[in-house]
């Protein structure tokens, strides 16, 4: 199964938050994960600020900072998906960054896992729901799809 998975669900691989042992799950052998690089520094920032909030100790943000490239089979750099990304962004009327990640799902015939609710509404209206998963329906949609 070949899944895109943006920064809202990678972060809860690090930081205990609600639907953590859901994005865990997304680390199960046989899940073929792919990313935009800019996941990097969209990762970075979210510790930086959740090491602020006091949610994650610094050494525990830097090593599971350091841990994320390796769950990933690529990370895909901006050249791949950066103009599609953009006229989605236009279409939508949503931040570009996030678009990244729907054009790389959409290039690589992949299905996007996020945690943003927000885009996910943007893109089921849209028509793009075949392709864009909330974190929260991952349980549900790997169930139905006999995955083990």
């Amino acid at each position: 199964m070949i899944v895109v998975i943006d920064a809202s669900v990678a972060v809860k691989w690090i930081v205990v938050e609600p639907r953590h042992e859901i994005a865990l799950d997304l680390l199960s052998d046989g899940i073929v994960r792919h990313a935009p690089d800019l996941i990097l520094s969209e990762v970075a920032n979210a510790l930086r600020k959740k090491h602020q909030l006091g949610h994650v100790s610094a050494a525990q943000a830097h090593a599971g900072f350091d841990d994320i490239p390796a769950y990933f089979r690529d990370l895909a750099p901006p050249s791949k998906t950066i103009h599609e990304a953009f006229q989605l962004g236009i279409d939508f009327n949503h931040a570009t960054m996030d678009c990244v990640y729907l054009a790389l799902a959409r290039q690589i015939g992949g299905i996007l896992i996020t945690d943003d609710e927000k885009f996910v509404a943007k893109c089921r209206l849209h028509g793009q729901e075949s392709i864009v998963l909330p974190l929260a329906d991952w349980p549900i949609y790997r169930q139905a799809a006999s995955f083990h």
